[in-house]
């Protein structure tokens, strides 16, 4: 039958190894539209068994493997239904935030990053400006409006709840700080005062709050302003 012809051949090219991601991805989904086909015949596929040398690295023996050994394994790796955990193994600064049937959102340090299965995930400028061309994901095609929209609606709601959570948290006041907010400094001599405002914002408080404090040191100094 040519349908068992054309995933016997694909099959084989999967497994040579020679092939590059886009190159796996694309021949995957046609093996998959092949088999499904053959399926709704009721007609059945003959595989090769599978030796032990077919077995898939273990993500513990993965994240052993030197930089240039785990890139050889990426490929191969990214395609496996955990491919997340190796992924995680690869950097291992990522933190798992969302994870779906075929995609993942990770924490990195203050940043995001969605990827699909098969495929390393990016951060958000990547999913706004690179994802829809064809010559900047390296001739491999471009990703599908929904498919980019998805990613960039996902990654977006992590970046605004990590915002709200951080503007949540209480803010440390250092005695400088909490003398400043209450007043003190209101009728200090202008250059201990714009010293202090100095040190206030390298402590960290928001140029808002300083403003406002400026403004109040103003009203009780009206005799700056004249001079």
């Amino acid at each position: 039958m040519t349908l068992n012809r054309d995933a016997a051949g694909l099959l084989k090219e999967l497994k040579s190894g020679q092939l590059s991601i886009g190159e796996r991805i694309k021949k995957n989904r046609e093996l998959v539209e092949i088999l499904n086909k053959l399926t709704g015949a009721n007609q059945k596929v003959e595989q090769e068994p599978v030796s032990s040398s077919d077995e898939p690295i273990s993500v513990e023996e993965f994240s052993k493997l030197g930089r240039s050994d785990k890139i050889e394994k990426l490929n191969e790796v990214l395609l496996l239904p955990n491919w997340y955990e190796y992924e995680m193994a690869f950097f291992p600064n990522y933190q798992m935030v969302e994870k779906g049937d075929n995609y993942v959102v990770y924490k990195d340090g203050e940043n995001f990053q969605f990827g699909y299965k098969g495929h390393i995930a990016r951060g958000l400028d990547y999913w706004k400006n690179d994802a829809g061309s064809a010559k900047k994901n390296g001739g491999f095609g471009s990703w599908s409006r929904a498919d980019r929209n998805k990613a960039i609606k996902t990654i977006t709601k992590h970046i605004e709840q990590n915002e709200r959570d951080n503007g949540e948290r209480p803010v440390e006041q250092s005695e400088l700080v909490a003398r400043f907010l209450a007043g003190e400094f209101n009728t200090a001599k202008p250059s201990l005062f714009v010293d202090v405002m100095r040190d206030v914002h390298s402590e960290g408080l928001e140029l808002d709050s300083i403003k406002q404090k400026a403004i109040e040191w103003f009203e009780h100094n009206p005799d700056k302003l004249a001079a």
